[in-house]
């Protein structure tokens, strides 16, 4: 059953009576891909809504909507290969990993992610280096077509769909379930380490030259000269001890702020006590992997910080060799620009994924968000040339703005991308308002 509502991604970009459709069945779906009053419609499948710009919004169509099919269909124990629906949580997941002695190998920053969303941004995690993107733990996963027909897609049977689909952003057809390889862990405990690094150069070089598995730092945006870019690195790697694990109590951001909640002053006050923090930890400590890898989703509706006109996130990827020049010219402009971000991320990407339309490549990340009020869309434009001409490219999971022109020079494997997604996708019906903002549809 299709039914209207108002539809917004992370970012608070929305869609006023959007068609949706949540199925529990394939048959579901199928019903709706073959209304006849539908087949002039396009169709997205979505997820749990967590990209923060436009991958998951359908102007004009329908969203298939997979949270309801989120059931576990088989576990492989000896392999530790589990077998879950697209709409299963990368929580849920972890969860499962942990009382069969596992952990996912690739997670990103929330547990609320879903598996057919993971899939279909090849998302990346803070062990990208040692581990890759999702889709590289992928064995298989079973896709339905424009026309109905489900293929079970593996690297060794389809190598050009898998690849496709990887990072495709839901363009090749509706993921249905996903099979995922687990690593072992006898114990969900880390060992993690936060210390201050004086400025992004320093941050850059530890990133560099850390050993442990998983690596993170956050940087304040608002430190400018000799101290441009200073923030806390932290790293982690797994333990064999069994510490309890109590599931922390739930905050709630119960409305949308005023827009003056996070201003230079408030962003101040916290990039103060953060930094400041950190030299009081400049140790080791244990935290459960839960707690490391996703520690934004203990405050529920954080987006709401940004008020009702939302936020942009720009994130990008850059060579080594060009990466700390255009990196120091982002964050400057940052603070000349009166623009600091409230969450700025840096990690340290490894090789380029095996998804035509896979975001990392060897050299470093940065993740900047910015409320949506004056000043904002210039500058991430801005940015967006930068990043362009330094031989890098922009994260569509997260992006709202990338031109379709600089898009086909940041994935140059974009003629590729196309040409399998009209073998299995003829007519164009499933699309976005970011796959027709950057040339990907019609």
């Amino acid at each position: 059953m299709i039914y209207q509502k108002n539809l917004a991604s992370w970012g608070n970009i929305t869609l006023d009576n959007a068609d949706v459709m949540r199925p529990d069945t394939k048959k579901n779906i199928l019903d709706i891909l073959d209304k006849k009053d539908l087949q002039k419609q396009c169709f997205l499948p979505v997820g749990n809504m967590r990209s923060y710009g436009d991958v998951c919004l359908n102007q004009g169509g329908v969203h298939i909507q997979m949270t309801q099919m989120n059931h576990i269909t088989h576990f492989d124990e000896k392999n530790l290969i589990v077998t879950a629906g697209a709409g299963m949580t990368i929580a849920d997941l972890t969860d499962f990993a942990i009382s069969r002695k596992a952990l996912p190998p690739v997670v990103p920053g929330t547990g609320f992610c879903t598996l057919g969303g993971a899939l279909a941004n090849d998302i990346h995690g803070k062990n990208h280096e040692q581990s890759g993107t999702f889709s590289a733990h992928v064995t298989a996963f079973d896709l339905m077509r424009a026309s109905g027909e489900i293929l079970t897609v593996t690297p060794q049977n389809n190598p050009d769909l898998f690849h496709a689909t990887a990072g495709g952003l839901g363009l090749t057809g509706v993921i249905l379930t996903v099979s995922v390889r687990l690593k072992p862990a006898q114990t969900p405990i880390l060992k993690v380490k936060r210390e201050q690094c004086k400025n992004l150069g320093h941050l850059m070089d530890k990133l560099r030259n850390k050993t442990d598995e998983y690596s993170v730092a956050w940087i304040d945006t608002l430190s400018t000269g000799q101290s441009l870019g200073r923030g806390v690195l932290e790293t982690a790697h797994s333990v064999n001890l069994d510490i309890p694990y109590n599931k922390p109590d739930l905050a709630k951001i119960p409305f949308s702020m005023p827009s003056w909640v996070l201003n230079k002053y408030t962003v101040k006050m916290f990039n103060h006590y953060y930094y400041n923090r950190a030299s009081a930890c400049n140790r080791e400590t244990f935290e459960d992997f839960r707690q490391f890898s996703f520690p934004l989703d203990g405050i529920l509706h954080w987006n709401r910080l940004y008020g009702k006109q939302g936020f942009f996130q720009f994130q990008c990827v850059l060579p080594d060799d060009t990466a700390h020049k255009t990196l120091h010219h982002i964050l400057t402009r940052c603070t000349q620009a009166g623009l600091s971000s409230f969450l700025a991320v840096l990690k340290k990407m490894g090789q380029q994924g095996n998804g035509l339309l896979s975001f990392p490549m060897a050299g470093f990340t940065l993740a900047l968000d910015f409320p949506n009020k004056m000043g904002a869309i210039p500058l991430i434009k801005e940015f967006e040339r930068l990043v362009t001409a330094s031989g890098g490219r922009v994260y569509m999971a997260k992006d709202a703005l990338l031109s379709d022109k600089h898009f086909a020079q940041m994935y140059p494997k974009k003629a590729e991308f196309l040409k399998i997604v009209q073998s299995v996708n003829p007519n164009m019906i499933f699309t976005s308002n970011a796959a027709k903002r950057v040339g990907l549809a019609l």
